[in-house]
């Protein structure tokens, strides 16, 4: 019988990481392309550097980002609700089964507690202005805070290659712990301050210790795991034609010249809401004919479900290939 077990009791988040890696396709160089051209597009032409990923449930939107925060800086949020000890999420195979004998069902990425409560307690997005000042507020924070961790982990003059920068960020949120300590700093030390100056802040400080900081593509990203919790209007919402969703979208609109990138994660239920065409943008500006709006992002690799086992040569043949059996492993596509 296959045993289940927490993750506390087998390995940390690294383990997984690791291993993991092995199994991402390219996907990830595709999306960092879409996100690169347009980071290029002229400021006037684009709302805000946006970019909405969307698919059925494991069919590697996560996994695609992580994969792209190993080449590039990332900062990444998850907004999953609380689902509690006992949630099995995407099938992760922890360890060599002939070492443990388990299978481990993990939610995956791991929630920002301190992140999802904080933003859930903005102002009602009536309020324009208190909602969006305190949206800024909270990215002012994280852009200091990321500013902080930077200069301690380079102190001094001494340079060093973006591909370090990225990989040093990239393991430090690896860690569970760290990853948690560093949003709890965010959240309680948020203040009113200018958003887009504390970014310059942190951009001009990581290009001064850089020695090939990127000219062609965009350096620095953010990426919003489960968003839709912010597109879901909370009681105090009801009534308004806005969301924290797109409250948030109107405060990255102001930062479009900036080298700055977002990518918001949610599976295909409400592409409306994720995605809305200029029909259905709750901004004005949104619906400007002259700006561009990103489409959805959606060749994902569709690998989850294979891990366990693995396709190799001779296996499948033209009657296997339609079974149910067979194309449950690549997840449920949209």
């Amino acid at each position: 019988m296959i045993q289940s077990y927490h993750i506390d009791q087998i390995c940390d988040l690294a383990v997984i990481r690791a291993w993991s890696l092995e199994y991402r396709g390219d996907a990830y160089t595709v999306l960092l392309k879409i996100i690169d051209d347009l980071k290029r597009r002229p400021v006037k032409k684009s709302y805000a550097n946006v970019v909405p990923v969307t698919q059925s449930s494991g069919t590697g939107k996560s996994k695609t980002v992580d994969r792209i925060a190993t080449e590039r800086i990332l900062f990444p949020l998850c907004l999953r609700e609380n689902l509690g000890k006992n949630y099995f999420g995407t099938l992760q195979r922890i360890l060599p089964l002939e070492k443990i004998n388990a299978i481990f069902f993990l939610a995956y990425p791991p929630t920002d507690v301190a992140v999802y409560d904080h933003l859930l307690g903005a102002p009602s997005t009536k309020m324009e202005n208190e909602c969006k000042a305190y949206i800024g507020s909270f990215l002012c924070s994280l852009f200091t805070s990321a500013h902080q961790l930077a200069e301690r982990f380079w102190q001094g003059s001494s340079m060093t290659s973006y591909g370090c920068m990225a990989k040093t960020f990239y393991d430090f949120f690896s860690d569970i712990s760290q990853r948690n300590d560093f949003y709890y700093g965010v959240i309680t030390n948020v203040q009113s301050t200018d958003v887009w100056k504390s970014f310059e802040t942190l951009h001009d400080s990581l290009k001064k210790r850089c020695s090939d900081w990127p000219a062609e593509s965009c350096p620095l990203l953010i990426s919003i795991d489960e968003v839709h919790t912010l597109y879901t209007h909370r009681p105090q919402d009801i009534g308004s034609d806005y969301t924290l969703y797109s409250r948030m979208k109107s405060v990255f609109s102001k930062g479009v010249s900036q080298n700055l990138a977002v990518i918001c994660l949610d599976t295909a239920n409400h592409v409306s809401k994720l995605a809305p065409s200029k029909s259905v943008a709750a901004s004005f500006r949104e619906r400007d004919d002259e700006l561009f709006l990103p489409v959805p992002f959606t060749e994902l690799p569709f690998d989850a479900y294979i891990l366990a086992d693995p396709l190799t040569p001779g296996q499948a043949n033209l009657e296997t290939v339609g079974s149910l059996e067979f194309t449950a492993k690549f997840g449920r596509p949209w």
